[in-house]
């Protein structure tokens, strides 16, 4: 009866305190998944309507987070990578630039593979509430159990059929229901073991035949068959892995709310979880906290591209006397993305004064002007990944106007990148590897050049998306020449002669721009190719 009226009461007090605002929430977006060269790294890609998200890694030492700009659908995408040996099960922390609502997940990460979400907004944020105590407990050691409880009319329990868990519904005192989620844990290692068989499976057959054709115990003919047959088993395993996805996790949600999620694979025998679902308590902004305060100015300020004063209030809300303990790592994402601002900003003042001073002055030439246009342009577009805004994209496009004509050359430098027990560490260059205008319309499927066969299939039937350029020398170093009104979608480096040891990369052009070095028209790109000793 403690636990109803608890529940009764929150649930009262947290819609009176309820105001117009929405609040994140976050959804697997399985559609969007993508294999990626993450040097053995786990991806996460979230996808949003809003270009001002921010996040952090809190159980994670050197997470990689980029933001990476507006694609085509009008969708924002962020990019998260963290490394294996770092944490293969990061948790997830995600917010709107300036407010204290926030929300985590935690995923188990795939190699070289980015798990896609969506991140929206809803307008009743619900929580758990553990209501767990020590006799909590189920006498069939074959069996694991859930147990829900909620005063919200309209929640619903979705727990994935293919459990074939036991489903008892109860209504309680004051309309509180009782929902009880019994699962026989064997339906679920069913489908964990079946990806665990696959992925020995195609690990064994790939050994095998990387060592057979090493000792030139199989012709060509033998070798494609061989790799059909690991090809219809990665399949295999791919399919294995939507799968155990599907099954591992209970959604609880209503309308107009996020989604809970519960994870199964989690649960041991005899283990039983009690929840308690309730509307979250939402923070009055006149009894707002002196932390939250200094987030909110942040926010604004950033918003305005007053980059200094945002930092400023950002470094405020960190040292605050209320500030949460676990905000900390998501208001020191804030200011370092202030900094990135802050030297942006500064590169693109500087370059445009130096074009009004070449004006004012009637100095300087056409490849002067373009060279400073040229800059500008690309940190403008650094800016708007950060801080999307028509000031931004407007101005950028109007500068990339005037250096459209100018020649561009792209010196590419490919080097070895290997790891062994003290980590990855760059080991010389590589040579003979094919460099590839690509010009589709949308970013190449990734499984195409997940092995060199499928790269050149792909290239087979798209050929006119596709443009060999040239291939590195000894030295890893090739220049190619570009005409910027018709710049590639992307980048496709092809090894030739490295077997399997060394994989195709592709990189986006927006990424060969924004990470290259050099001056407007010769520009130079470094880029690490993984070489995998392997026997």
């Amino acid at each position: 009866m403690k636990k109803i009226l608890l529940i009764t009461f929150l649930l009262v007090a947290s819609i009176a305190s309820m105001s117009a605002q929405s609040y994140i929430s976050y959804a697997r977006a399985e559609e969007e998944d993508v294999i990626a060269d993450l040097n053995g790294a786990g991806g996460v890609l979230v996808l949003s309507k809003r270009g001002d998200l921010v996040f952090a890694v809190d159980n994670a030492s050197h997470p990689v987070i980029t933001p990476k700009g507006k694609r085509d659908d009008g969708l924002y995408a962020y990019e998260i990578v963290v490394a294996k040996e770092d944490n293969p099960t990061p948790k997830i922390e995600v917010s709107k630039r300036g407010d204290v609502d926030r929300v985590s997940f935690a995923i188990t990460t795939r190699k070289d593979f980015f798990l896609a979400f969506m991140v929206g907004e809803v307008a009743k944020p619900i929580r758990f509430e553990d209501h767990k105590q020590a006799n909590d407990i189920i006498a069939n050691d074959k069996m694991a159990a859930v147990e829900i409880t909620s005063a919200i009319a309209d929640l619903v329990v979705d727990c994935p059929k293919e459990l074939e868990a036991k489903i008892t519904n109860k209504t309680k005192d004051a309309g509180v229901k009782e929902t009880e989620i019994v699962i026989p844990l064997a339906n679920y290692h069913r489908y964990r073991d079946a990806v665990e068989r696959l992925s020995k499976e195609v690990e064994s057959m790939t050994d095998e035949v990387e060592k057979a054709a090493s000792e030139g115990k199989l012709n060509d003919a033998q070798l494609q068959a061989r790799f059909v047959e690991i090809d219809k088993k990665e399949a295999e395993k791919v399919e294995a892995e939507k799968k155990l996805e599907a099954v591992s996790k209970i959604a609880v949600y209503a309308e107009g709310t996020n989604r809970l999620y519960i994870d199964v694979s989690q649960l041991t025998p005899r283990q039983k979880l009690v929840y308690g679902v309730l509307l979250r308590t939402v923070v009055v902004k006149e009894h707002v906290s002196e932390c939250s305060g200094f987030l909110e100015e942040g926010g604004r300020l950033f918003g305005l591209r007053q980059y200094k004063g945002a930092r400023e209030a950002f470094v405020k809300a960190l040292s605050a006397k209320d500030a949460p303990a676990n905000m900390k790592s998501s208001i020191k994402t804030n200011i370092t993305q202030c900094d990135s601002c802050i030297t942006y900003d500064l590169a693109v003042r500087v370059a445009l004064k130096k074009m009004k001073e070449m004006k004012d002055k009637g100095t300087g030439n056409q490849a002067d002007v373009v060279k400073y246009a040229s800059v500008a342009a690309n940190f403008m577009r650094q800016l708007d990944k950060y801080n999307p805004s028509e000031y931004y994209s407007s101005k950028a496009k109007v500068l990339e106007k005037m250096v459209e004509d100018m020649p561009l050359d792209i010196k590419f430098t490919t080097t070895k990148w290997v790891n062994n027990a003290s980590g990855f560490y760059e080991d010389g260059y590589l040579g003979n590897v094919e460099v590839w205008a690509y010009h589709g319309a949308t970013m190449p499927n990734v499984r195409d050049f997940s092995s060199d066969r499928k790269l050149l299939k792909a290239i087979g039937n798209s050929p006119s998306l596709y443009k060999k350029m040239g291939e590195t020398d000894a030295n890893g170093e090739l220049t190619i020449h570009l005409s910027r009104k018709d710049l590639p979608r992307g980048i496709l480096l092809r090894p030739v002669g490295y077997g399997d040891k060394v994989k195709a990369k592709y990189v986006d052009m927006i990424d060969v721009m924004s990470q290259s070095e050099g001056e407007y028209n010769k520009r130079q790109f470094r880029t690490k190719m993984y070489y995998s000793d392997k026997k």
